[in-house]
Formats: structure tokens, sequence, C-alpha cells
């Protein structure tokens, strides 16, 4: 296995998990947060003590296996045209939530016409999306969103 390259995957847990995926669905996670997916507080939608992100934004960017989590937007020059980019973290082998980004000029019309430029695995359990407006930057800017759903 150690040949094999390309079948490495980031993994979470000390030493690794050789031979096994690594997967947390959000159930497990909840469990492991609030000690129970039942306890108040542990729904998806919940809002977490200290942060303004719902709990299934915070289980699905991996915020548990990082100090900070990465959402950062840059912009670029393509053939003399200004192009907005943004990176932000999932949480690596995510399997049963879906996530989406979106992007709006006014913040008011949100679209998802975005296209993945790179997708890095880091080796804390976290993969580093970077996605790029399909438009130009007007004077007004762009702005993103991500849209976080459980996988049916």
């Amino acid at each position: 296995m150690l040949g094999e390259a390309g079948r490495w995957q980031p993994s979470g847990a000390p030493n690794g998990t050789p031979g096994f995926e690594t997967t947390l669905s959000y159930i497990q996670w909840a469990k492991q947060t609030y000690g129970s997916p039942t306890t108040p507080g542990s729904n998806p939608r919940d809002i977490a003590n200290g942060t303004s992100d719902a709990n299934l934004v915070l289980y699905a960017q991996g915020a548990d296996l990082t100090n900070t989590v990465v959402r950062r937007t840059s912009f670029t020059t393509i053939n003399n045209d200004l192009v907005a980019t943004f990176t932000y973290q999932v949480r690596s082998n995510l399997s049963d939530v879906i996530i989406t980004t979106e992007v709006s000029d006014d913040l008011i019309n949100w679209s998802r016409d975005t296209n993945i430029i790179t997708s890095s695995p880091q080796s804390n359990g976290v993969t580093y999306i970077t996605v790029r407006a399909a438009t130009p930057t007007s004077s007004e800017g762009k702005y993103f969103r991500l849209s976080v759903e459980m996988n049916p």
C-alpha cells in the first residue's frame, strides 16, 4: 500500500487509518460534540454557542479539526478581466452533506455559476476548495456563500 500514493487520503486520526475509510456522519459528530445527537442545541440548524454558524456548517467544514475555519475571497486577473475567487474548507470524505458555492453581484440574486479551480487535501482531515466566479467582477464586486444541505 505504501507504493500506492494515489490511494492515500487525509486522516484526522493519530497515525492515520491505513486501509480504512475515515468518514464521520453528522450523527456521529453530534454525539462526539454534544454527547448525543438529540441533546438540545445539537440539531443541524442550531447555531453553536460562540459561533455564527449552524451545526451542519461547522460539521461540513470540519471546524472541529482545525483552529480556524478557512473562508477567504481574493481576486485575480485573467485576460485583463478581474475575477473573484473563494477558498473554503470542507471535511474530507464528506458523504452525508452536499456543499454548493453560490455567487452574487448584489446579495439578493444568487447563482451557482462558479467553477472549482483547485481541491487540496490537507493532513488534518480537511480539503481546501477554491472556486472562481464564472463571470468577471464589476466595480460593485462579487459575493460568495456556501449552501450546506443533508444528502438525502
